[in-house]
């Protein structure tokens, strides 16, 4: 306790907050008012503060007794006296009059939004200003807050009207009339009787509810305009549309990204966390965010979107279900978050209830479209609802998307290059995909999505090789959860031509961002699918099958894929199909040792393109030769082919392209022991493949730059630039680019006479070489003979040979 009655009030509010061990701005947050006011409060800038200020630092502080009749005599005009705190002393002034319910459990976390509606409401021109949101979300807990922090600036007081359980908008008038204790004489309308009694009144209304009665906005406008001191604090899911009108939409409470945590407890920082913990422990007295269980509630918050109804719910079956247990329940939300208290209103007791609610307000058109969007895997662009949700006979699309952003069952964000992406909370998308799933349409709209997202992927795919690659890439990464589900409704009976249509023309998206083996294990079930595939569809899917398998190292399963494309192209008389699979067979022979086969493979690629005039083939087909001319030592001629590739691929304005011969170019001048330039090369080419999101070119690129460190004796550096090269080779699976960093890494240990440390690393990369069936390169084999011969002279050759075995 802080002793002292005669201290002043910005003495006594500093000791209080001292002693609760906050920084102002900590307090300013709790309390939700601004730091600048809490400084002015302490410096004695600012000697009276209203009442209602008082009361919300004191709640800040967790005062209560003898210390909260202090803080708050010490508040009052002339300072803290002994009267102000001894027991029958004389009550400080009456506050306004009201009825605000006091919520039965203290606000979690919402300071920024007390804060920012409190100043907004208080501003002299919002007269109206309505708090939105989806079920839930917690308008109503804000709005309360809001108005108990504002109750002073309200002579005739803040009074809370529940319209919950009104369906009738001309009964409205009569309700609040009733909170207000205004009695119509005679045959008066409730409506006149209401604005005869606010016209000299300065009161705020609080108005919960509204979305199922938006007919009586023009009540509501009426007494604005016939009361000056009026004005209306309202919660609705839907605006109310009234001019003047100030909406605040509510946001779900802040959440940790499960991909990126800390300790557990930096977790009770996040308002989401908080709230989960707190509702738990009312059940589960013992619960605890620990080490082990902090990733889990992380998820678990996360999945449920922040959502607070959603969180409380979920955190009340902390008592029979242990964290892991809820997550993997979570894959039905609907079923899971029942079971609310039993003093909640009856749309609050489960999470379905709260979706229903809000769904039975919407019109019929709107009803349809909502089912007919849950088709979309982690919402939409707004041409892609348009598109697919526009069966015929109802209302304009936008109109209905409109409607629903309107009532808080849609959200409104910015999607690439700017354009409205439409989303839902995803406890919201699981009652849609039941609403779509009971419509019978679902069919028709799996078909409809899957037939847009293959468009979109096959216009995507000659702009993935040109200037525009990098928005793209962005637009599919931002589609992506569609483009997988679209995959996955391919695979359904007589839809895998589709399905193989969609998985090709991701080509170059499935390895520029580094998902090659998914793009693999998509391919090769549709294939499997059976059903109708049309002999280019297929071909062109065996291909991209190939190629990227040949990008993860693994030739042994490119070889047939690359072989049957050839076969059905030939069969089809497509040489640009042929020349494309020749080059893969070529690579796959090439990084196989087979050298005279690649050659062959190579130059046939090289004639078919040179003939159709496929620049692009021909480029890509040029810089493999050229890469096989460096694996065999041919500095020279693997520079002109190359060069050549390079210039092809400038004037195509292929960023990836350009990367991949920048490397290459790189690699020619670093086997040349030309540094300056090595470098050079490669610190261009990581650039650009990090421009496009390639983890595993800039991989690969920031490994050659490590042996360009290791080369010129930089041994600090070349430990740096291969480590972090292996460990992104690692998270991508690439197992060749492992090899190729432990040899690096080995090559390292040699120079620093680090024998046996060699050995283990050269041995590993030695067993994944040969459980790859990929060799070292002739190229590289030199230098590698070299850095190991001076690590053998180190030591003795049963000791070589264990460390060998070891590694």
């Amino acid at each position: 306790m802080i002793s002292g009655d005669a201290a002043g009030f910005g003495a006594l509010l500093r000791g209080y907050r001292a002693g609760a061990g906050l920084t102002q701005e900590e307090l300013a947050g709790r309390a939700g008012l601004s730091v600048r006011g809490i400084s002015a409060l302490e410096s004695g800038e600012r000697l009276h503060p209203r009442r209602d200020t008082v009361l919300l630092l004191a709640e800040a502080l967790g005062l209560s007794g003898e210390d909260r009749a202090r803080l708050l005599g010490a508040a009052r005009r002339g300072g803290v006296t002994p009267a102000d705190v001894e027991p029958g002393a004389a009550s400080p002034a009456a506050p306004p009059p009201g009825n605000l319910p006091a919520p039965p459990t203290p606000l979690v976390g919402r300071e920024r939004e007390v804060t920012a509606v409190r100043h907004l409401l208080l501003c002299p021109h919002v007269r109206l200003l309505t708090l939105t949101g989806s079920g839930g979300i917690g308008k109503t807990r804000v709005a309360l807050r809001v108005a108990a922090a504002v109750l002073a600036e309200f002579g005739d007081g803040a009074w809370f009207v529940g319209l919950a359980p009104i369906v009738d908008s001309d009964l409205v008038a009569a309700a609040v009339a009733q909170t207000l204790g205004v009695a119509p004489a005679g045959g008066q309308p409730a409506a006149q009787a209401l604005a005869e009694y606010l016209r000299p009144r300065r009161l705020l209304l609080v108005l919960d509810n509204c979305e199922q009665v938006l007919g009586a906005a023009p009540l509501i406008a009426a007494l604005l305009a016939a009361s000056p001191g009026l004005k209306v604090l309202a919660t609705s899911r839907a605006p109310l549309r009234l001019y003047g009108e100030h909406e605040y939409p509510v946001p779900p409470l802040v959440l940790p990204d499960p991909r990126r945590l800390s300790e557990p407890g930096a977790l009770a920082r996040y308002e989401a966390v908080q709230l989960f913990v707190e509702r738990a422990q009312a059940v589960e007295p013992g619960f605890a965010v620990t080490d082990e269980n902090a990733p889990t509630v992380a998820e678990i918050c996360h999945r449920l979107d922040g959502l607070p109804l959603a969180i409380e719910l979920a955190a009340a079956r902390t008592r029979l279900l242990p964290s892991r247990a809820m997550l993997r329940r979570l894959g039905n939300r609907l079923a899971l978050l029942t079971g609310g208290a039993r003093d909640l209103p009856e749309r609050q007791r489960t999470i379905r209830n709260t979706i229903d609610w809000s769904y039975g307000l919407l019109g019929a058109d709107e009803r349809r479209l909502f089912a007919r969007l849950g088709v979309f895997a982690g919402g939409c662009m707004l041409e892609a609802a348009e598109s697919v949700c526009a069966l015929g006979g109802e209302r304009d699309v936008l109109a209905g998307v409109a409607a629903l952003v309107e009532h808080s069952l849609l959200r409104r964000e910015e999607g690439p290059g700017g354009e409205p992406q439409l989303a839902m909370l995803e406890t919201i998308h699981e009652y849609a995909r039941e609403r779509l799933d009971a419509s019978g349409e679902a069919e028709d709209l799996r078909r409809r999505h899957a037939e847009y997202y293959t468009g979109l992927a096959e216009a995507a795919e000659p702009e993935l090789r040109g200037h525009n690659q990098s928005a793209w890439l962005d637009r599919l990464e931002a589609e992506y959860p569609n483009l997988r589900a679209a995959l996955s409704s391919s695979l359904e009976p007589g839809r895998s031509g589709v399905g193989l249509r969609l998985a090709s023309a991701l080509e170059r998206f499935w390895y520029a961002h580094s998902r090659a083996a998914e793009g693999v294990r998509w391919l090769n079930e549709l294939l499997a699918a059976g059903g109708a595939q049309p002999p280019e569809v297929r071909a062109k899917a065996l291909g991209s099958a190939a190629w990227l398998s040949i990008y993860q190292s693994d030739y042994s399963a490119a070889r047939p894929l690359a072989e049957g494309a050839l076969s059905l192209y030939r069969e089809l008389g497509d040489d640009g199909g042929a020349a494309r699979t020749l080059n893969s067979l070529g690579s796959i022979a090439m990084y196989r040792g087979e050298y005279g086969r690649a050659e062959a493979l190579y130059g046939e690629s090289v004639a078919l393109h040179r003939r159709s005039g496929d620049g692009r083939g021909l480029a890509n087909a040029l810089n493999n030769l050229g890469n096989m001319a460096m694996d065999r030592g041919e500095h020279a001629r693997a520079r002109a082919l190359h060069e050549e590739s390079l210039r092809l691929r400038r004037e195509l304005g292929d960023t990836w392209e350009i990367a991949v011969s920048l490397n290459n170019l790189g690699l020619i001048a670093l086997y040349e022991e030309q540094y300056d330039q090595a470098v050079a090369l490669h610190e261009e080419s990581v650039a650009r493949f990090r421009e496009l999101g390639d983890k595993d070119g800039a991989a690969f690129a920031t490994g050659n730059l490590g042996f360009a460190a290791l080369y010129r004796g930089e041994y600090g550096p070349a430990a740096a630039l291969l480590e972090e090269s292996l460990a992104q080779f690692r998270e991508l699976g690439d197992k060749e680019g492992v090899a190729y960093c432990l040899e690096g890494l080995a090559g390292l240990a040699a120079a620093l006479r680090q024998a046996a440390g060699a050995a283990r690393l050269w041995g590993a990369a030695a067993a994944l070489r040969a459980r790859l069936g990929a060799p070292l390169p002739a190229v590289d084999r030199a230098t590698y003979e070299r850095y190991m011969q001076a690590a053998r002279a180190q030591i003795a050759a049963a000791e070589w040979a264990a460390a060998w075995a070891a590694g």
